[in-house]
């Protein structure tokens, strides 16, 4: 179970507060523009304030509000976000053309690292104790930090339990912590040299050694038969779904040809079955032995 506590050490690390009108859905935080592109300065003078201070307190708090927060989300704190130093168009920090679209009438934007989601959506009143929801002032248009409020907050939410929002930011995204505006399309990208590269699609010709795959889902069948499901023989691990469990070769077939048999397969979960070929290649662990490395808490 993770907490507030365990994403925020103390409120020092905190912006401010957000006010959103529903619980944060994409990678980013949306603001108004400011006049037009014609001054750049101004047009990004919100999120890139923003990008100036997540160097020093990149967490920000989203609470709902304004006018047209969602039914029943007002004066709710919905997120915690850890902003980037990105900042810029919203259809530049964006891959998805609906999400685009939907976000359309809040053209600038800075990049969210991480949002975690308050369980329960607590009320600021009625759930937190805090006297009232003054700390949402002027938070409509950018992060405000009312300093005894945002302190007050932190304290109530600490030990709030949070879950990690499945937000992916774009394809190679990167955070460069110097704060970086981006328009037109382009973003910052992993420098040469950082990373790896991955996904290129590529023909291999290899030879491999031939196994039956309908022997392995026989053995799993005799497990489930033996523990009402497959059931891995060295920690104890069962699943209804047979994916999640392999069946192991004892006798490894790397050591040459042979028939088997449904019962000559022992049947491992991923961790035990990569445990076992740790050792020799010809030589795998046995189950004895994986039972006592599972035993130890698998050190």
């Amino acid at each position: 179970m993770t907490t507030v506590r365990d994403i925020v050490p103390d409120a020092e690390q905190i912006m401010g507060c957000k006010a959103v009108f529903g619980a944060i859905s994409s990678h980013i935080l949306c603001f108004a523009k400011r006049g037009d592109r014609a001054n750049p300065k101004r047009f990004y003078m919100l999120p890139a304030g923003v990008a100036r201070r997540a160097v020093g307190r990149p967490f920000i708090i989203a609470i709902g509000g304004g006018r047209s927060v969602r039914d029943g989300l007002g004066g709710r704190v919905l997120n915690v976000a850890r902003a980037s130093t990105v900042h810029g168009d919203t259809a530049t920090l964006l891959d998805d053309p609906t999400e685009i679209e939907r976000l359309s009438r809040w053209p600038v934007a800075i990049a969210l690292n991480d949002v975690w989601r308050l369980q329960g959506y607590p009320r600021l009143v009625e759930d937190l104790g805090m006297p009232d929801r003054r700390m949402l002032e002027g938070a409509v248009d950018s992060v405000i930090r009312h300093d005894d409020r945002v302190a007050m907050l932190w304290e109530r939410i600490a030990d709030w339990t949070v879950e990690l929002a499945t937000l992916p930011a774009p394809a190679n995204f990167f955070d460069t912590g110097v704060p970086t505006l981006v328009s037109g399309g382009l973003r910052p990208t992993v420098p040469d040299g950082a990373g790896s590269v991955e996904g290129n699609r590529v023909w291999r010709l290899q030879r491999d050694i031939e196994r039956d795959e309908k022997v392995s889902r026989d053995a799993k069948v005799l497990s489930a038969a033996r523990h009402g499901k497959p059931t891995c023989e060295a920690c104890g691990f069962a699943h209804d779904d047979f994916a999640m469990l392999d069946a192991h070769h004892p006798n490894p077939l790397a050591s040459g040809v042979r028939k088997t048999l449904p019962n000559h397969l022992v049947i491992l979960c991923p961790t035990c079955h990569r445990r076992a070929h740790c050792n020799d290649r010809l030589m795998p662990f046995t189950l004895p032995e994986l039972r006592e490395w599972f035993a130890r808490g698998r050190p």
